[in-house]
């Protein structure tokens, strides 16, 4: 059994997300779909653990957190255009 969390912290106009194991973080801006996080390895582990991400928030992102249940069933495609439906209803 794996270990998975996600999490997401937004301060000051500024988000920074985390994630332990295969779960992800996507961001929806200007109707373009973006994983802002890396796909659990030891190299990407390493990786991740010297560099803190950062985004700018900005009007009308929006922000997926999810496990990789949903990824391992739904395309990058589908989850965009789903977020792109949703708008301003989700």
């Amino acid at each position: 059994m794996g270990t998975k969390v996600v999490s997401m912290l937004v301060n000051g106009g500024k988000v920074y997300p985390t994630r332990v194991g295969d779960s992800r973080i996507y961001q929806l801006r200007d109707n373009k779909l973006t994983q802002m996080t890396a796909d659990h390895s030891m190299l990407n582990e390493d990786l991740e653990r010297r560099k803190m991400t950062e985004e700018e928030i900005r009007s009308k992102d929006y922000y997926l957190l999810c496990s990789d249940g949903l990824t391992d069933l739904v395309s990058d495609q589908e989850i965009q255009q789903t977020m792109i439906d949703c708008g301003n209803d989700c």
